[in-house]
């Protein structure tokens, strides 16, 4: 600490001793009369304020810099995730979906989604086998909520850490790397965070394959491949995400035997584990996808981003940057974006907004400027700025359905959060649809878009199917006959079957 004073002094006394600069009388009386004026009106001393800081800026800047640059982490990476798990916190988040049902299927289903979703025709196995265990060992050991949250914050944690790092490894020895590094942790988790709080096995996958893009040694290799193989349990497709070895800084051979090593451990792994029910499940899945009679958010196409602008600068700056100036390094990470984007579904965009901003970087790191002592700042509160705004639209648990239901009751919900969240607060209860939503009979299909969208109930499905509550936050006017109103919660209602 008293070396890191001594520092400063010396930059400090550097600044300020110029031939010809002022007296120190006459720097006492501008300053004085500034603070007469700020106290006489505000608005006016606002005014004075900065014609005094930018008329001494010759004094200040070059300690500034020496600041900002010294704690470059503090300000680029720490304050700014700091402000988001705040938020975040306030809030109280709660995953939309999935999680919701992995963390309870063990303990309350005995891992069969079948005795959760009994109307749905689903698989006979378990398609998250090793994230289910995992998970129903650790909300045994530290509570459901508790549980979600801590991978949550793991998986913002570990994107962060992953692009970061990647970002200065691109930059170099650039002084001023670790704010672009910030920036682009604030844009990637900007256009991803709707998948990070998810904290699915496709964005912890995700983050693993992005990871790829720091492998140099032989140790990163075998130590990536290994990760992989542990991850190939906790999905069925994970193989879908082995095409990120390609990232890896080796030559060809070694890239290709990591892809190649981990499809054979997959395979290996769900084949031996459940055999011809899992090449059954590969066919179930575009067979579940035919039946679909509306489309699912997450399967929707990627020209929703379009109306992104962030996306389509990335986008332009990309394609420009490949155009001008494709190194080898720039051509592989736009690879792997072009074979993610090929599937057309927002579902990885946890994969693609953080190539896409890597990609940026990588072509344009010669051009981007030096941040001087107002840049650095400037930039870390962009970056502090995009990560709070996004912070607030993380879904609060406090707005999500939790009426309190019998143990086997069974429930009938418009797809989306009551969906998951019902189960998650009632754990032992049935519903539907299912996370297929196209493995339920067409009828119920129906019927969950029509609570959805206020369109007239049909009690003779919901009695068809032996429904005892109907959730919902949509219906106005009168009320089917077979529904009595039982509970409230803000915008939600529990209703009985009569």
């Amino acid at each position: 600490m008293r070396q890191r004073f001594f520092e400063y002094h010396r930059v400090l006394q550097a600044c300020i001793k110029h031939p010809g600069e002022q007296r120190i009388e006459l720097q006492m009386v501008v300053i004085t009369f500034v603070f007469v004026i700020a106290m006489l009106n505000s608005f006016i001393g606002i005014g004075a304020v900065a014609i005094l800081v930018f008329g001494y800026r010759g004094a200040w800047l070059p300690m500034a810099h020496y600041f900002f640059e010294r704690h470059g982490k503090l300000f680029s990476i720490y304050v700014p995730m700091a402000g988001f798990l705040t938020v975040a916190a306030s809030i109280g988040p709660i995953a939309r979906d999935d999680l919701l049902r992995d963390i309870i299927v063990g303990q309350y289903y005995q891992y069969d989604y079948r005795n959760l979703y009994p109307i749905s025709t689903l698989p006979s196995f378990d398609l998250w086998y090793g994230f289910d265990h995992a998970l129903n060992w650790f909300q045994i050991a530290l509570t459901p909520i508790v549980t979600m949250w801590l991978l949550q914050f793991l998986l913002y944690s570990s994107m962060t850490a992953v692009v970061a790092k990647a970002v200065l490894q691109i930059m170099g020895d650039r002084r001023d790397r670790i704010y672009w590094a910030g920036l682009a942790v604030a844009v990637a988790v900007y256009l991803s965070v709707g998948r990070i709080g998810l904290a699915r096995p496709e964005i912890i996958l995700s983050v693993w394959a992005i990871s790829a893009i720091l492998v140099r040694r032989n140790s990163g290799v075998v130590a990536w491949t290994l990760a992989g193989a542990v991850l190939c349990t906790s999905y069925w497709l994970a193989f879908l995400y082995f095409a990120a070895a390609l990232l890896f800084q080796t030559n060809v051979t070694k890239k290709i035997g990591a892809a190649i090593a981990l499809t054979v451990i997959h395979f290996g792994f769900w084949l031996l584990m459940f055999g011809a029910d899992y090449y059954s499940a590969l066919l179930w899945l575009p067979d579940v996808l035919q039946k679909q009679i509306c489309e699912v958010g997450e399967n929707l196409g990627l020209e929703l981003l379009l109306f992104n602008p962030v996306v389509i600068g990335l986008l332009i700056l990309g394609s420009i940057g490949l155009v001008v100036d494709g190194t080898r390094r720039a051509l592989t990470i736009a690879f792997v974006l072009v074979f993610f984007i090929a599937s057309n579904q927002v579902r990885y965009i946890g994969v693609i907004a953080p190539l896409m901003v890597l990609l940026a970087i990588q072509c344009w790191k010669p051009k981007l400027p030096e941040l001087n002592a107002m840049g650095m700042p400037l930039v870390a509160c962009i970056s502090l700025f995009l990560l709070l705004q996004v912070a607030g639209t993380i879904p609060s648990r406090d707005d999500a359905p939790n009426f309190a239901i019998p143990v086997n009751s069974r429930v009938i919900t418009a797809f989306g959060e009551a969906t998951y969240a019902m189960p998650f607060f009632n754990p032992g209860i049935q519903i539907e649809p299912s996370y297929a939503f196209g493995a339920a009979p067409k009828d119920v299909q129906q019927l969950s878009l029509d609570i959805s969208r206020n369109t007239k109930i049909n009690c003779e499905t919901i009695k068809k199917y032996h429904f005892t509550h109907v959730v919902e936050q949509s219906m106005s006017g009168e009320p089917p006959s077979c529904l009595t109103l039982s509970a409230v919660q803000k915008k939600w209602r529990l209703w009985n079957v009569q």
